[in-house]
């Protein structure tokens, strides 16, 4: 059924990794080690902090009405026919108010309600279904929910194409995915700056220019707090994760020192001959751009780039981290980019319905147009059927 299937359950892995991390909440510990994007050690490097991070900002997109699905937005139904469906049609026509007390659902009326809760095909289903879980956390939004959208819409299929045009995982609209596509979040540092190899690694040294450090409750005499990546003098460096930019002076350890900061997270580039131009204190910039060129300026020993990672201001081993940059969000049936996007969206619907999930649902498929229309879920046979098996999912996923 599923096409790519090592190839998706390595990327699994790795996004899985880099989501999970922030809800955890957990103390950090370091594992020093070659470049690798294996889950254990993307996990470990994130343990490494006891402060919490900052919640995610919510998506500024209203989306029209052109739903995920998109039923049609008119010619269904009258609502008198539809009355006699088990459960749903005290729900109909009586405003958003009335959507939780819809056939015993009212315990699904908001997020506040809900739970977080063999085969190569089933190994790859569960695979999908654990992504989906997680990019729903990084979110806030409640993980069986947005599982369970993704079961009714695709099967977990990240292939899925429905007869309106909807498209992979999560079955969105292409001008649905495009809208949510570009703003998916790249708020965790991901790749190297350079190509280079590493003259350094992170962690305690021999190396009597480095200075001490306290690091996980214990003091270094000498701590190289960051890897050193070495190429040649001019090399473009590129921003790993995009922010804000800081240009530091620091004649005596760093040189000309580039900081890209974003929420918890600062991410140092050491030793830069200069910048191009536009680069300056202030400006911010996406992931991929050109920040820098590497240098041998400050403290230096030759041409190389000090690659440092800081969360809530302490350190942390850049090293299973340099591998770790995924595809860009550019296709629907990427499935790590349309559970991105899948869940953004649904996201958006249950704050733009004020949390009532039936009617978030009944957005999902249908459009929010329509459920604005009908002043609750939409009269449409398909849509009726899609929220009752939605909630029933969700309960079963554990809601």
């Amino acid at each position: 059924m599923f096409e790519g299937i090592s190839e998706i359950a390595a990327r699994v892995a790795d996004i899985q990794s880099a989501l999970e991390a922030p809800a955890q909440h957990s103390a950090l510990s370091s594992q020093h080690s070659a470049p690798s994007t294996s889950s254990s050690e993307f996990a470990q490097a994130l343990q490494q902090t006891q402060a919490k991070p900052a919640g995610e900002p919510a998506h500024r997109f209203s989306v029209g009405t052109n739903g995920a699905t998109q039923m049609p937005s008119s010619g269904g139904p009258s609502l008198a026919s539809l009355a006699g469906l088990n459960g749903l049609g005290g729900g109909l026509g009586g405003g958003f108010g009335l959507m939780g007390g819809m056939g015993g659902l009212g315990s699904l009326d908001g997020l506040g309600g809900l739970a977080g809760g063999g085969d190569d095909s089933s190994a790859a289903t569960n695979g999908l279904e654990q992504l989906v879980g997680n990019v729903a956390r990084q979110e806030g939004v409640n993980p069986a929910l947005a599982q369970a959208v993704a079961k009714a819409e695709s099967g977990f299929d990240p292939k899925a194409v429905s007869p309106a045009g909807a498209q992979g995982l999560m079955q969105l609209m292409p001008s649905t995915f495009q809208a949510y596509a570009p703003t998916l979040p790249s708020n965790i540092p991901t790749g190297a700056p350079v190509d280079g190899q590493v003259s350094q690694g992170f962690g305690p040294t021999d190396f009597g220019n480095e200075p001490p450090n306290d690091w996980n409750g214990r003091h270094y005499a000498h701590f190289h707090t960051g890897v050193d990546l070495a190429v040649s003098q001019g090399t473009p460096i590129r921003a790993t994760m995009g922010g804000t930019i800081e240009i530091r002076s620091d004649p005596e350890g760093f040189g000309n020192l580039v900081v890209v900061r974003s929420g918890p997270w600062d991410v140092l580039y050491g030793h830069t001959s200069g910048q191009p131009k536009g680069i300056q204190t202030g400006t911010v910039v996406k992931p991929g751009e050109v920040i820098g060129y590497a240098g041998s300026t400050g403290n230096s020993t030759g041409p190389h780039v000090h690659y440092e990672i800081r969360y809530r201001g302490q350190v942390v081993d850049p090293m299973p981290f340099l591998g770790s940059r995924s595809k860009p969000a550019s296709s629907p049936f990427d499935p790590i980019a349309n559970a991105k996007a899948g869940v953004g969206y649904l996201k958006d619907m249950l704050s733009r319905f004020g949390n009532n999930v039936p009617a978030a649902l009944a957005a999902y498929n249908a459009g929010p147009g329509a459920v604005e229309k009908y002043g609750g879920i939409p009269p449409y046979p398909e849509t009726q059927n899609y929220v009752k098996k939605t909630l029933q999912y969700a309960r079963d996923l554990g809601a």
